[in-house]
C-alpha cells in the first residue's frame, strides 16, 4: 500500500515490478507525514497477509514505534529517506527483523 502521493506511488510501483505481488498496490488515506498510525498499526495487527507500506516521514517512524515499543512519540528506527524497514509478528509482538541500507539496493 501506498499514500497515493507521487513519489510514494512510484516507489510502490518499481517494487511490484520486482516483487510482483498477487494484489498489486493499493492506496492508503493517512498516510501522511503527520497522521495519526494508531489506525494503520491497529489494522497491520490483525492483518492476515504481508503488506509492504510506502509512505513518508516522520510517519512509518513513528509507526514502527507504535508497533515495537507502543508509543508512536519514542523513536525505535532513525529511518533515512528510501530506508526499507521489515518487520514481524509473533504472538501479537513486533519485532524489527532487518533494516536495509538504501545505497545497497539496485
Amino acid at each position: 500500500m501506498h499514500s497515493g502521493k507521487l513519489r510514494a506511488e512510484q516507489t510502490a510501483e518499481i517494487l511490484v515490478d520486482y516483487l510482483m505481488p498477487a494484489k498489486g498496490t493499493s492506496v492508503r488515506r493517512a498516510l501522511g507525514p503527520d497522521d495519526d498510525v494508531r489506525p494503520l498499526a491497529d489494522s497491520l495487527a490483525a492483518a492476515e497477509r504481508t503488506v509492504m507500506i510506502v509512505g513518508h516521514l516522520p510517519f512509518l517512524g513513528r509507526l514502527v514505534s507504535q508497533l515495537v515499543v507502543g508509543n508512536a512519540n519514542q523513536p525505535e528506527v532513525q529511518f533515512e529517506a528510501a530506508e526499507p524497514v521489515r518487520l514481524e509478528i509473533q504472538d501479537e509482538h513486533w519485532t524489527i527483523t532487518s533494516v536495509v541500507d538504501p545505497e545497497l539496493l539496485p
